[in-house]
């Protein structure tokens, strides 16, 4: 039943019916990241919160303030 040309209806059909779900969890995934990105950066590799520049410690907002 699955085999020749049977195989590429049902393969279409069934990526037809999973793209939305992909496409959903694309976008949970990224606010996930985002979301730990903000509140607790350390926990996700190859991103190093000590580089990150916050307004409050930029040289402008400083000479701003002086």
């Amino acid at each position: 039943m699955f085999t020749e040309e049977n195989f590429f209806q049902v393969a279409s059909t069934v990526i037809m019916a999973h793209l939305p779900v992909m496409i959903i969890e694309g976008l949970i995934a990224a606010f996930c990241v985002g979301f730990l990105k903000k509140v607790s950066p350390e926990l996700l590799p190859g991103w190093d919160a000590d580089e990150m520049i916050l307004p409050e410690k930029s040289p402008e907002v400083a000479e701003g303030q002086v």
